[in-house]
């Protein structure tokens, strides 16, 4: 089943899946992978701010001049790094003609304003002002791990050395190119088990051939359960075991110790070119400020579990039970605005 994801999200499939612990399944991931999509999407239209570095050209309204003053008034065009401006044919020179203005508290500016001392003006013509750059309202990052191999331009999937950095909805940036992975699936780490393990959720060391080949915060696969890797002891993984709902179970010696590393990746994303990268690219991740993450994993966590319930969720039970009405979100998303949200002038038109 396709992955509905066709943006950068503000959190990720896995986050929600360990949070509630929901079971790994096609049909569970793809209602996750839904509404991860939305509330990313909720977040993005309710604060006025894309999240997300984007390569791109931009003609901004000759309307929103105001003086010796451009106010980007959209989120589309809120500005994170400038390759070039030009107006009526004549190139801008930052600090000469022009200089960025109104950071927000994410990094991106919303104004530029013209020097006075230079003799630079603004356009009257349609299309007279063409910005060329990075837009967007966050260009945080975290590290990724790296590619294991080397890809060309073409392919679609690719393998990370740390499935615990990357998550599904998480756009990776491999040189200058950025990629949005759409699902995961798990390959053999090589380890094995050594030993015997029992069906028991109180045995949490898992013995393997090498703790080299495992990275804490995997979750690993062996036979049918999974295991969430706490830490790691030299050879020995302490684990939380039967981890996403899956069913607790006896592992016998040499066991194979899978995880998943496998990425599926829509190619080229964010106005960047499909390039080839070679075995040992360093590899990050949008990371959108931490409230934004939070925000949205709280309001996909609401939609999974209301959804469950045809939107009609309960809480207690008795004369204590009662409709859950998410009214903790309001709260988280009153933070996010007040910290993040474009207010005033800035974003309340052609938004």
């Amino acid at each position: 089943m396709a992955s509905t994801l066709d943006e950068v999200c503000y959190t990720t499939r896995e986050r929600v899946q360990q949070t509630v612990e929901q079971a790994d399944s096609v049909r569970n991931n793809r209602r996750i992978d839904d509404c991860v999509r939305a509330a990313s999407r909720d977040i993005s239209g309710r604060l006025h701010r894309r999240f997300w570095p984007q390569l791109a050209v931009r003609y901004p309204d000759v309307r929103w001049v105001a003086g010796s003053t451009l106010w980007l008034d959209h989120a589309d065009y809120e500005i994170l790094a400038l390759t070039s401006i030009v107006v009526d044919g004549s190139t801008f020179v930052e600090n000469v003609d022009y200089y960025l203005d109104y950071q927000q508290e994410s990094g991106a500016y919303t104004a530029i304003r013209l020097i006075r001392e230079s003799s630079a003006a603004w356009s009257s013509i349609q299309r007279g002002i063409v910005l060329t750059g990075q837009f967007g309202g966050s260009n945080g990052s975290d590290a990724a791990g790296d590619l294991v191999a080397t890809i060309n331009s073409s392919v679609t999937q690719l393998t990370v050395t740390n499935s615990a950095l990357v998550g599904v909805g998480d756009a990776l940036l491999a040189d200058s190119e950025r990629m949005l992975v759409t699902e995961k699936e798990f390959i053999d780490s090589t380890a094995t088990v050594t030993g015997s393990v029992a069906a028991s959720m109180s045995t949490t060391t898992i013995p393997v051939s090498s703790g080299t080949l495992v990275s804490t915060g995997e979750v690993v696969l062996i036979g049918a359960e999974r295991m969430f890797v706490e830490s790691i002891s030299g050879n020995n993984l302490t684990v939380k075991r039967a981890a996403n709902a899956s069913t607790l179970a006896t592992h016998a010696n040499t066991d194979i110790v899978y995880v998943p590393r496998l990425c599926t990746v829509r190619r080229a994303v964010a106005g960047t070119t499909a390039a080839a990268h070679t075995a040992g690219a360093d590899l990050t991740r949008n990371a959108p400020p931490s409230l934004i993450g939070e925000t949205a994993l709280a309001l996909a966590i609401n939609y999974v579990e209301q959804g469950a319930s045809g939107y009609a969720r309960t809480i207690g039970s008795g004369e204590s039970e009662r409709q859950a009405s998410g009214r903790g979100i309001a709260d988280v998303f009153a933070d996010a605005y007040a910290v993040y949200g474009r207010k005033g002038r800035i974003g309340h038109r052609n938004v």
